[in-house]
């Protein structure tokens, strides 16, 4: 009876691992990862913060969903094994376990915020973000302080180079006031297969938590210079500037004289 068990178990998982194209290392860490990501779910359900219940605590249902993700990554890697074999390459099944990898990541990380577990703020990178922070609240265009970063990059001997994009980014992101929003993308699929990322307004349910970590930038900085960014004062075609906007110019002005910083 064991031995039958065994062989059982052997052929089982031999025909997995050839579908799934060999137990190799991209294969073994996307199933730790998925593992990991259904784990820490289940703790956060388990401590009523859960992202995927309207209570935020266990559910059979969200539980028989995420499993039903899990199996369906799976299946999108053999997909990706077959498409190898089809036209002769070796990197498509690669990259998908990639990707799945650095998604059940992002996942891994919203748990683990959600269960309280506090970000580690890395000094170095605080300091370009507050750089950011501080050449948008003297007024400086994007085009400049995207020209002023890559030069502070160049300077340190660093190969990043900084965008128009990326700096919007930096300065929307309520990240930088110790604030965390889940689930701020969602991956939809459409009814002809085609999948695309897009902004989650409503489509899932969000969490927001307030002072979740340690801040980098002042509140009352973020707020000024995100008023900022909205009337377009960042922007290198604003040449009109009404009294409102020479307002918020001289209190943004304050503000970043009040914040103490000493470029």
């Amino acid at each position: 009876m064991k031995e039958n068990i065994c062989t059982a178990a052997g052929v089982i998982g031999g025909f997995f691992a050839a579908l799934v194209g060999g137990w190799d290392s991209a294969l073994v860490t996307l199933i730790i990862f998925m593992a990991i990501d259904f784990t820490t779910g289940m703790i956060a359900a388990a401590m009523g913060k859960s992202k995927h219940s309207k209570t935020g605590r266990l559910s059979s249902k969200a539980g028989w969903v995420g499993l039903a993700k899990k199996f369906c990554i799976l299946l999108m890697v053999i997909v990706a094994v077959r498409m190898d074999i089809m036209i002769g390459t070796t990197y498509i099944r690669d990259a998908t376990c990639i990707g799945f990898c650095a998604n059940e990541l992002l996942s891994i990380i919203e748990n683990t915020s959600l269960m309280g577990i506090p970000w580690v703020i890395y000094e170095p990178e605080a300091a370009h973000v507050r750089k950011i922070f501080f050449l948008a609240a003297k007024g400086t265009r994007y085009m400049d302080i995207v020209s002023d970063m890559n030069a502070f990059e160049e300077a340190e001997g660093t190969d990043r180079r900084w965008s128009h994009a990326m700096i919007k980014n930096v300065l929307k992101s309520e990240n930088y006031i110790g604030d965390y929003e889940s689930m701020k993308k969602v991956t939809i699929r459409e009814k002809d297969g085609s999948v695309h990322t897009m902004r989650n307004d409503g489509i899932e349910e969000q969490i927001y938590i307030e002072d979740h970590h340690p801040a980098i930038v002042d509140r009352e900085l973020f707020r000024v210079v995100n008023e900022m960014v909205k009337c377009g004062l960042l922007r290198s075609d604003k040449v009109k500037f009404s009294e409102d906007d020479n307002r918020l110019l001289r209190y943004a002005a304050e503000v970043y004289e009040r914040s103490g910083s000493h470029e």
